[in-house]
């Protein structure tokens, strides 16, 4: 068994334990979309997030409970990260998410904030796949950027660019801890 297997298993591990925070998470945050005014398009969201993280986990159960030996890292690389980009379609479709009736005039800076906090939890616990952050996060960036964000508001580009640069910074600190992760093992 090679290192790329088990981190692989690692990852896997680590989606299966951490598996019940992320629709805490989702149920959170579409609740307070609801409270807002956003409307049912919350629930619309938090049930594709539900439904993609649901697929995440299941991926990642199944290779968890593979020999070492049965797994192909190749095949379980790429199978974990369409599954980080089917969660990063949830996330994009939240970046569109509209609010005219809120109040909120700057409900989109709330969005990329959550976003970021989302993109740095994934960052943490798919720290064994490379690339996992940007497999789940750069469809959500680009959709906030061409999407939601109004350039012509000096608030929103800000929030355009701490998108940018932290989908940068977490794919560099993801890559930094898998590294490490390599060289402990």
């Amino acid at each position: 068994v090679d290192f790329t297997t088990d981190l692989l298993r690692m990852h896997a591990h680590a989606i299966v334990v951490g598996a019940p925070a992320i629709p805490l998470l989702v149920l959170i945050v579409a609740s307070a979309a609801m409270l807002i005014g956003v409307g049912y398009n919350a629930f619309g969201w938090a049930a594709i997030s539900a439904t993609a993280y649901t697929t995440l986990g299941l991926v990642a159960k199944k290779l968890d409970n593979l020999e070492p030996e049965n797994v192909e890292p190749l095949v379980w690389s790429k199978r974990l990260l369409a599954a980080h980009a089917l969660t990063g379609l949830a996330w994009a479709y939240f970046a569109q998410l509209e609010c005219s009736t809120c109040g909120i005039e700057q409900i989109n800076v709330i969005q990329a904030v959550v976003i970021v906090l989302a993109m740095a939890a994934t960052a943490i616990v798919s720290a064994a796949l490379r690339g996992a952050v940007l497999a789940a996060f750069t469809l959500p960036v680009a959709s906030y950027t061409v999407f939601s964000a109004r350039m012509n508001d000096p608030v929103q580009l800000t929030m355009v660019v701490v998108l940018i640069a932290g989908l940068a910074f977490f794919a560099v600190v993801s890559s930094y801890l898998n590294s490490s992760a390599r060289s402990a093992l």
